[in-house]
């Protein structure tokens, strides 16, 4: 504890620390001239008094070689880091020496830090950044910012400043100084201060340093270097770092009068911004609500919003906008002020629904009632028509200048005039559609008509060998309906007439059969028959069979839709009985369950197409397939690709499909028409290239061996498999079909 106090005491010969609670008061006098300041004594009440020669400070303007900086200065931040591995010592001859690359140990904040530049002049000009002279964190403590420094110039700028504690020089060096430096007078005081603001004067190329400072002694340098070496965390407990810094004429602000002054310049800022706050607030509160209640009387019609503007090279034209509807103009209730005629649709296309009539529609027959709402119907109005027409109206008033809508009401039977409001209500036409009347009434019918019963198959065996044998026949039965459009005729009647609840009675009449038994019984022919030969796989060929006896015994009524992978059910499940084979899959052949069913699809397709099915889908294989003509095939993938046909005539179709060996065979039954008595297929290559050729399939019809009519069947395009192009159906040969018993 005596080594650090013996210590402390060494390191404040060169003055005393200026926040130390016991300093001794000092008292310095300066005079300011334009170019110069001069320091004239300095007292201390605990020490003796030195008669010394004033200290002159010479103001100049720096030269391009005094501002140049050194290329090889080093960063604060570099300088810093070696200081913490080459401490500052002490020579035993007592003067202090700093090596080229050490700087001071890092500093806490707002702390004097060094600067690297000791050369530069007192005050900088313009035409040199000051802060390149100063680290940042010198910047709080000085409490100035570059640019006040540069523009001091005043006596009352310098009232708030004070010189750094600098050791005036030897009269001697500073009379001689002044005798070899006449054209160019400057003196370079440099003085290094420690972190506690202790002051020790540095020896310089042009200063000599005071002889009266007394030389430390070897023992306290000696204990200073033992103290560095250790390196502990406790070497900076003061709560200060011993930095040295090289200042040339730096001014420093008083740092307890500053903060002191800032603290309260603080407390009387914010007193004074509260009333200013207040008042802001005030008078935005006030110009909004006059804002508002001006927008809110204004009237977008008769005021204009935009002008033209005059420019050097002409007139830009004012922005043209639409004319808005005038206060008071309204549509089934909707005002309609101050909109476009656009919003003004849309705002009645979004709201439309509400405006609907509240009607109702009954259903009357045999004592029973069916009754039916809006919600159920379908309505037409001139909602468009009613809307313009009201915005014509708005227009002319404002043409005629005048805001007054009652002035030039029009004489139309659809305008609610209310002048207590001083609004006029343009009523919209809403009528019930007739389609939606139809609907509802064969909602009524189907669930009141007894329909007729159709002479017809009732059963079919494809099993039996003999054709006649596989149909069972059942005679037609009349029915009981109502008759639909004398209903719809009498409520249309009612809801033009402006009824909102309309009640029609319904009467039932007798229907009988549209179809007699001898045509049924006619209508079980041949009229499509198709074979194809495998030459595929044991399981392909067992999936083929399979596919055809899940069709086999199909009938499809008039007008309904045969599907494959109805009958068929998932053929990629191996539990549907479907065993793997061969198929196309992502472009390559691959293994996969069902796979050869295709063909069986492919050999229906071409029956279909001979019994003049329509044909609702149906897609070709990948490579055209080598089992039928080019432009004739159809492919399957359950769940994605299915083959449809519709049966366009008015009796049954029956299916009868079975594999003979390596043979698929596939034959369809029904009506024959009259107007051919053959159908065949033609396929043509369209057009081919390099990797692909298209297919065109045409269904030509013949009567007596004369062709009556063609059709085209649906497109088809293939990929090259290196076989070549699949060859063409040229349909030459007849297809004209036999009847079995």
């Amino acid at each position: 504890m005596a080594e650090n106090k013996e210590e402390k005491k060494e390191e404040t010969q060169g003055g005393k620390n200026p926040t130390e609670k016991n300093k001794p008061e000092q008292t310095r006098t300066e005079r300011i001239d334009d170019d110069k300041i001069t320091v004239l004594t300095e007292k201390s009440e605990d020490t003796e008094k030195v008669n010394q020669p004033p200290v002159v400070l010479q103001l100049h303007k720096p030269s391009e070689e005094d501002v140049k900086i050194p290329e090889d200065s080093k960063s604060p931040e570099t300088l810093q880091e070696q200081s913490e591995e080459q401490p500052f010592r002490q020579a035993e001859t007592g003067e202090k020496i700093i090596p080229e690359d050490t700087a001071p140990p890092e500093q806490p904040e707002n702390k004097i830090t060094d600067i690297p530049d000791t050369s530069a002049p007192i005050f900088p000009t313009d035409e040199y950044d000051f802060s390149s002279l100063l680290v940042q964190p010198i910047v709080p403590i000085f409490r100035r910012s570059t640019a006040d420094i540069r523009n001091i110039s005043s006596d009352e700028d310098f009232s708030t400043l004070s010189f750094l504690k600098l050791k005036a020089p030897d009269f001697t060096a500073w009379q001689d100084n002044q005798e070899t430096n006449d054209d160019e007078p400057q003196i370079d005081i440099s003085a290094q201060l420690t972190a506690d603001g202790k002051k020790t004067a540095e020896p310089s190329e042009t200063v000599t340093p005071n002889p009266t400072k007394t030389t430390p002694s070897k023992k306290t340098s000696a204990k200073k270097k033992k103290k560095k070496k250790k390196k502990s965390k406790g070497k900076f407990k003061s709560g200060v770092n011993r930095a040295k810094s090289y200042v040339t004429g730096i001014f420093v602000r008083d740092k307890k009068n500053t903060v002191g002054k800032k603290k309260k310049h603080s407390q009387k800022g914010m007193k004074a911004l509260y009333p200013k706050v207040v008042g802001g607030l005030i008078a935005s509160s006030v110009v909004i609500l006059g804002a508002f209640i001006y927008m809110y009387n204004f009237n977008q019609a008769v005021v204009p919003t935009a002008a033209s503007v005059n420019i050097p090279g002409g007139k830009i034209p004012a922005p043209q906008t639409d004319p808005v509807f005038l206060k008071g103009i309204q549509v089934e209730g909707f005002d309609l002020s101050g909109k476009t005629l656009s919003e003004a649709k849309s705002l009645l296309a979004v709201r439309g629904g509400s405006l609907l009539p509240k009607v109702t529609m009954s259903v009357v027959y045999e004592g029973l009632e069916y009754r039916y709402t809006n919600e159920d119907m379908n309505f037409s109005h001139n909602m468009n028509s009613v809307v313009e027409r009201a915005y014509e109206y708005s227009n002319y008033v404002i043409a005629e200048g005048s805001k007054d809508i009652m002035a030039y009401i029009p004489d139309d039977g659809n305008i609610e005039i209310n002048e207590e409001n001083n609004t006029l209500n343009f009523r919209v036409e809403y009528k019930v559609t007739p389609e939606s009347v139809r609907k509802i009434v064969k909602r009524v019918a189907k669930k009141v008509d007894i329909p007729c019963i159709e002479p017809h198959v009732s059963r079919y065996d494809p099993s039996q060998e003999k054709n006649a044998e596989r149909y069972t026949f059942v005679e037609g039965k009349a029915g009981k309906v109502i008759d639909q459009e004398t209903l719809v005729n009498q409520a249309m009647e009612q809801f033009n007439a402006g009824v909102s609840s309309v009640m029609v009675t319904a009467v039932g009449h007798e229907k009988q059969p549209e179809l007699q038994m001898a045509d049924v019984r006619q209508a079980v022919r041949l009229i499509g028959k198709y074979s194809t030969i495998t030459n595929n796989t044991y399981n392909a060929n067992v999936n083929m069979a399979l596919a055809l006896e899940a069709v086999n015994g199909t009938v499809i009524e008039p007008g309904e839709i045969f599907s494959f992978n109805n009958c068929t059910g998932n053929s990629n499940l191996s539990s549907n009985g479907y065993l793997p084979a061969g198929v196309i899959a992502q472009g390559t052949m691959a293994t996969g369950i069902g796979g050869g069913i295709c063909q069986s699809a492919t050999t229906i397709y071409n029956a279909g197409i001979m019994a003049n099915m329509e044909i609702v889908e149906r897609k070709p294989h990948l490579w055209c397939s080598l089992y039928c003509y080019g432009g004739l095939d159809a492919t399957i993938d359950w769940g994605n690709i299915d083959l449809k046909m519709k049966n366009t005539s008015k009796y049954q179709m029956f299916f009868r499909c079975w594999m003979d060996g390596d043979v698929l065979n596939a034959e369809i039954y029904g009506w024959q028409s009259p107007e051919f008595d053959e159908v065949r297929t033609e396929s043509e290559v369209d057009w081919s290239s390099y990797d692909a050729y298209g297919y065109n399939a045409y269904r030509v019809f013949y009567l007596n061996g004369k062709q009556v009519k063609k059709e085209e069947l649906p497109y088809s395009v293939y990929s090259m498999d290196g076989s070549g192009i699949r060859e063409g159906d040229y349909g030459a040969v007849s297809t004209k079909l036999t009847q079995p018993e």
